[in-house]
């Protein structure tokens, strides 16, 4: 691995997983990566080019035991596809092929969500980053062939069929309030997992990815704000580069009152001055280094929810995300409001979660009531 190659490309994209992406690219993906910022390519899609070699480098790794070979065989395209693509029948839950050693080695590694299928999106997008780094490096360009297009073809007809949400209900106040329930104010993991719920909640649902990401350095602490003649605890969470943050664009949302409050008592009792908020604890309350993980973070959501009494099969780490929209319709806020807080980008996506909350609070649903 050149240094200097590794250097420019870091300087340029500013990747947080420096060592990861040195230890997996060759010499001649850098190039080509370096050509096609030499080419104006938008700061976004130089990321998503970097994140997405790092990945077809590790998978190849994990499933063949060899770095990606240059051009790829048509073989291995296609054993890519079998390993992402959703291959359920309808109506079935999503089908995940990839094999167990191959997920925990991608796992061992921090870089894959190996737990389920890709989006079609996502390996379409997978594909087109090979097939670039093929046509830069001065190969003939083997992904985008009729025999991978004929596969593809066939894995967004799966893709595209009616699958169950991420979270099947949403997590709105009412269930937000039985999850705190279960969070013991006595125990350090009681007050990290308030904290999870509510600033997740609170900040417009931010996903489980954000908050794994979340460090002190994104905190401002703000004057209190004036409510119904209580001064309340007011923060400004700086929230990164997102899923749908633009260029260099840094996404900020509000934490006001008990979701203000539950962050800075997780941080005042765990100690914690520094890097990351959400960190994991272990049975003697020993608070780690290290964040927890999204993963991490989905699973105590379950583990809460199993405690109260609910089916962990119906809600998720999302389901904080689309429960603050719903949550929002029923309490009557504009669906502008909403998406500021949420940072969606997508009106026709928000509204997906938001319009069941509306309905319900407008009283359009009891039109057949007979009046009295």
């Amino acid at each position: 691995m050149d240094s200097d190659r590794l250097g420019e490309l870091i300087s340029v994209v500013g990747i947080d997983s420096e060592n990861l992406v040195g230890s997996l690219l060759s010499d001649g993906e850098l190039d080509a990566l370096k050509q096609i910022i030499r080419n104006g390519t938008p700061l976004n899609t130089l990321r998503a080019y970097v994140s997405d070699l790092t990945y077809l480098e590790a998978w190849c790794q994990a499933s063949t035991g060899a770095a990606l070979p240059w051009p790829a065989p048509q073989e291995l395209v296609l054993k890519f596809i079998a390993h992402h693509a959703d291959s359920s029948a309808p109506d079935e839950e999503p089908a995940f092929n990839m094999p167990l050693d191959v997920r925990q080695s991608l796992s061992s590694k921090g870089i894959s969500k190996a737990d389920k299928a890709h989006s079609i999106s996502t390996i379409e997008r997978r594909l087109a980053t090979w097939g670039k780094a093929h046509v830069m490096q001065g190969y003939k360009n083997t992904i985008s062939v009729d025999e991978v297009k004929a596969v593809m073809a066939k894995a967004k007809k799966t893709g595209s069929r009616l699958k169950r949400p991420h979270s099947r209900k949403p997590i709105t106040r009412d269930i937000l309030d039985l999850l705190l329930e279960q969070c013991d104010p006595s125990r350090l993991v009681g007050k990290r997992n308030r904290a999870i719920l509510l600033t997740a909640f609170s900040s417009g649902g931010r996903r489980r990815s954000e908050l794994a990401k979340l460090k002190v350095e994104n905190l401002i602490q703000e004057d209190p704000v004036d409510h119904e003649g209580k001064r309340l605890n007011c923060l400004t969470l700086t929230m990164g580069h997102t899923k749908t943050s633009r260029g260099d664009e840094r996404q900020t949302v509000k934490l006001v009152g008990r979701s203000a409050d539950a962050l800075l008592e997780w941080m005042r009792v765990a100690h914690i001055t520094d890097g990351p908020i959400f960190r994991g604890v272990d049975r003697w309350g020993r608070v780690s280094k290290r964040a927890i993980t999204g993963s991490g973070i989905n699973c105590i959501i379950k583990q809460l929810v199993k405690a109260a009494d609910l089916d962990p099969a119906d809600f998720s780490a999302h389901g904080l995300r689309s429960g603050f929209l719903t949550q929002a319709g029923r309490d009557g806020h504009s669906l502008l409001d909403a998406m500021q807080q949420s940072q969606h980008r997508s009106t026709q996506q928000a509204a997906r979660y938001y319009q069941p909350g509306a309905i319900e609070s407008s009283g359009i649903v009891l039109v057949g009531e007979k009046q009295s």
